[in-house]
């Protein structure tokens, strides 16, 4: 029988924060378009590096991407996906005052990261559509405190994805 061999993955956080704008609840939302022609928006963040926790990797990611400091609140949704060889951490956030300021990325996939109604991205394709559903369903439920590798939530915001 031949040894197992274990499964190579690249470890994945990413941010999904909410607001409410004048079209209903919006979610911050990077757009990607491929040279292979494949576009679609997803929640902002990448890679974990070498020696980073996912929680640390996140709060990078929204600076690289979007420009903003971020408060996490607990992970909200996780996806393994042995398929494409990666795990995903999503973590709920809260920008403090929902401003962007993006700069320049070295991400060369990356074309916007901006506030987007739930609606108009159904309609737009969003990676995962499964995400989209729950979030337009309602609050996804948020792990906290040490289970969700973070201190627990401080702030009253962080009560809307309870």
């Amino acid at each position: 029988m031949p040894k197992p061999t274990r499964r190579k993955t690249t470890l994945l956080a990413r941010v999904i924060a909410l607001r409410e704008g004048e079209a209903g609840t919006e979610l911050l939302a990077a757009r990607h378009v491929h040279a292979d022609g494949r576009a679609f928006w997803c929640t902002p963040g990448g890679k974990v590096d070498e020696g980073e926790t996912f929680a640390e990797a996140a709060r990078r990611e929204l600076r690289e991407e979007a420009g903003v400091e971020v408060e996490l609140v607990g992970v909200a949704w996780i996806q393994d996906r042995p398929d494409l060889g990666w795990f995903e951490l999503m973590y709920a956030a809260t920008v403090p005052d929902g401003s962007l300021d993006p700069p320049a990325s070295g991400d060369r996939n990356l074309r916007e990261v901006a506030w987007k109604p739930l609606t108009e991205l159904a309609a737009e394709g969003f990676k995962p559509f499964e995400l989209l559903e729950a979030l337009l369903d309602g609050p996804v439920p948020v792990l906290r405190g040490k289970g969700a590798a973070l201190e627990p939530a401080r702030d009253v915001q962080a009560e809307r994805y309870s």
